[in-house]
């Protein structure tokens, strides 16, 4: 509905079914759990992601608001990379904060109810696996993302000091 108003819904995505299997890594291919190319030495020219951890080295900037890590992993790469720059705005981190990104391990462990789900969907049985698996309404990340940030650097804060 449009009331002519420009209005924002952030982090609607979480509530999507789809996003949420796909976050939770349920709906990977078998092979994804041990993905011979998520390695520090990449096939390809470049590697582009999320930034997933940028709030932990810039305090002052939102995960959600599309910070992107980009990773020259050839000539070509770092050639493309140049004739880019002047569109965009960099910032270069040391190869531990990039690595720390995820996705460059190789090792990805699948979620110990992956079987169960798969065996819902493959009988048919959508609603209850949504209901038992999809259902965002039941995950901590949705209302924790939903706070205002100084709410959860706060939180933050604590579980550290408890560790």
């Amino acid at each position: 509905m449009s009331t002519g108003k420009f209005q924002t819904k952030r982090d609607i995505y979480m509530t999507f079914p789809y996003y949420y299997a796909y976050q939770d890594r349920i709906t990977c291919r078998k092979i994804c759990y041990s993905c011979p190319y998520a390695t520090e030495n990449r096939v390809g020219d470049i590697t582009i992601g999320d930034f997933h951890r940028v709030n932990h080295y810039e305090p002052d900037i939102d995960r959600f608001s599309c910070v992107s890590m980009f990773v020259c992993n050839t000539k070509n790469g770092e050639d493309f990379f140049k004739s880019m720059q002047q569109h965009l705005i960099i910032k270069e981190y040391d190869w531990d904060v990039i690595k720390m990104n995820n996705r460059f391990s190789g090792i990805e462990t699948p979620p110990a109810y992956r079987i169960d789900y798969l065996s819902l969907v493959a009988n048919n049985q959508m609603e209850k696996a949504y209901k038992k698996y999809l259902n965002y309404k039941m995950d901590w990340r949705y209302y924790y993302y939903h706070l205002p940030g100084f709410l959860r650097r706060i939180g933050n804060k604590i579980l550290r000091r408890a560790k």
